[in-house]
């Protein structure tokens, strides 16, 4: 999309779209000059012939022997308006920018994701399983995978809930154990007043009738 000219070492165009060859020079020479000598090829020129404001301008030189040998001297200069590679450069720019927008929404997205997964899904299912043993019920088990952080610890709260459990039992056995005694000393008792109601009245009985 650039435009295209032909100079000479003069200055003057050999060819530009719908100009006479020789008829205009292209630039001040000491803007060519500027362009022909840079190290990298192309430069930034001013009052450019064609254009008002200034431009980008690159160049290549035609290496044709017979023009050589006669001291001929050719260049192929494209050339380009600032303006419109810098409104080419601010579409690239803001295009980018919605895409770097874009990734971030992406990225946060994901990350909250991850640390759903990772955070809150395990901390929700410790609260539901305290819940559950809060009600009496020992032997619901949490929910946990192996690649979740707290996996260990609900390893260890899964063994504590297992150890309550068994001295729970042994506490109810030794409950069981002491009511029993207790019901068979009160029995032991009540049976030995009775007894011993027993012995007093058939002492008692003899010793009145003699």
């Amino acid at each position: 999309t650039s435009t295209l000219a032909i100079v000479d070492k003069r200055n003057y165009l050999l060819f530009y779209p719908g100009i006479k060859p020789f008829a205009q020079k292209l630039c001040d020479y000491e803007e060519l000059q500027k362009l022909l000598n840079s190290k990298t090829g192309y430069a930034m020129m001013n009052r450019v012939f064609g254009h008002t404001g200034p431009v980008l301008a690159g160049f290549s030189r035609i290496k044709n022997p017979l023009l050589l040998e006669r001291g001929i001297e050719w260049d192929v200069i494209a050339m380009k308006d600032t303006k419109e590679i810098y409104g080419g450069l601010g579409k690239f720019v803001v295009e980018t920018s919605i895409l770097c927008i874009v990734l971030i929404m992406l990225a946060v997205f994901a990350t909250a994701h991850i640390f759903k997964e990772l955070y809150v899904r395990p901390t929700a299912e410790l609260e539901k399983w305290m819940k559950r043993i809060s009600l009496g019920d020992l032997d619901h088990k949490m929910d946990v995978r192996e690649d979740e952080f707290i996996k260990e610890l609900a390893d260890s709260l899964h063994a504590m809930v297992d150890s309550l459990k068994v001295n729970m039992v042994s506490a109810a056995l030794l409950n069981y154990e002491t009511d029993k005694r207790l019901e068979a000393e009160e029995e032991f008792k009540r049976r030995s007043e009775n007894i011993e109601q027993l012995v007093k009245s058939q002492i008692e009985q003899p010793a009145l009738s003699m």
